[in-house]
């Protein structure tokens, strides 16, 4: 059974989606190039706002493009994660580096400059999918139909024109319904699947179901960036906590990832080095920087890891998730307009 929408809804999705399209285009050149890493971030974090998007708006979009567009943006995401990944690892070295002991620079200069390598390694990588996305042509035909009227009842109106008719936070009294009830029943989805790790993240052990909250923070801050212009006060409160959730987790899984990887790091660069030389002796200009830099992550991880738990803490004593819940229901409660919606689908 096809979803309930209406003009109103479609319309804020045209909006949203075209949103998000226009920025990870705007972003090609420069993921190509490399000139600016951020590119790469604000594109990643375009495409998945973009999926997101496309998740809750996906009713309205014939299901052959809706396939065709989610695969192509699915690519891209998953291309860039790896450069982007790389490139917050060069930076947290490269940091390291300037505040460290002059008797730990060689160990942590040789981990920077292997994933200076890698990073290069993965550009052609990258240049080869932003090639791809744009002869696809699945952005440039998002672009196209989402320009369009979304609705037949809207046909003969100026593009254009339309797409500044859209709703805007200050034409609360002209948001349908529907739309509200769509931001509510996707709200409160991502909210539910995003508290069903609290109780598993006051064990600062439980890795897993750590980096699931952040992935889960993640999709509902998108959710609540997406319904956000519909609520006088854009619901500022509660997307600020989704996001620094998202942060914290973040920035603690980093310290797993590297709690993973730098024990093997050094078995290798410590075969390396007695291969290259023929002797182990050289190496121990290398160990005290990696041994410094692995300590310095897991002291970071500690300190990020019992932050969060005391900025849970106040959240849940302002009651913030309950209120989220509240401000977003308010709008149904309120006496329905006088015009009904105009309600397509079954």
């Amino acid at each position: 059974m096809a979803a309930k929408t209406d003009s109103s809804t479609r319309i804020f999705a045209h909006r949203i989606l075209l949103k998000h399209v226009e920025s990870m285009i705007g972003e090609v050149e420069g993921v190509r190039t490399a000139a600016d890493i951020e590119s790469i971030h604000r594109m990643r974090v375009a495409s998945r706002r973009l999926r997101n998007a496309l998740d809750l708006f996906g009713d309205i979009i014939p299901q052959k493009r809706l396939q065709r567009w989610k695969k192509s943006v699915k690519i891209i995401t998953k291309s860039l994660g790896a450069a982007r990944d790389l490139d917050v690892q060069i930076e947290v070295v490269s940091a390291f580096i300037q505040q460290t002991e002059p008797r730990n620079a060689a160990g942590v200069r040789r981990l920077r400059n292997r994933l200076l390598q890698k990073r290069q390694e993965l550009q052609q990588n990258v240049q080869q999918t932003m090639s791809q996305a744009m002869a696809d042509g699945q952005l440039l035909d998002m672009r196209e139909h989402l320009s369009l009227p979304p609705a037949p009842a809207m046909e003969g109106m100026d593009p254009a024109a339309m797409l500044e008719s859209a709703v805007l936070p200050e034409d609360i009294n002209q948001v349908s319904q529907l739309l509200y009830y769509r931001a509510v029943n996707s709200i409160f989805k991502r909210l539910d699947s995003f508290l069903a790790y609290e109780i598993a993240m006051y064990d600062p052990a439980n890795i897993t179901e750590l980096h699931a909250m952040r992935i889960q923070a993640k999709w509902l801050r998108y959710a609540i960036e997406t319904f956000s212009p519909l609520y006088p006060d854009e619901l500022k409160k509660p997307l600020n906590a989704a996001r620094d959730t998202q942060e914290f987790l973040g920035q603690i899984h980093d310290c797993d990832v590297w709690a993973g990887y730098l024990p093997g790091f050094i078995k290798r660069e410590y075969k390396l080095t007695k291969k290259y030389y023929g002797t182990d002796a050289p190496f121990n200009f290398l160990k005290p920087g990696l041994e410094a830099f692995a300590l310095d992550r897991a002291e970071a991880r500690n300190k990020l890891y019992q932050d969060f738990l005391a900025q849970w803490a106040a959240w849940q004593k302002d009651g913030i998730w309950d209120k989220l819940r509240l401000s977003l229901t308010e709008p149904l409660a309120a006496p329905p307009s006088q015009q009904e919606p105009q309600v397509t689908g079954d």
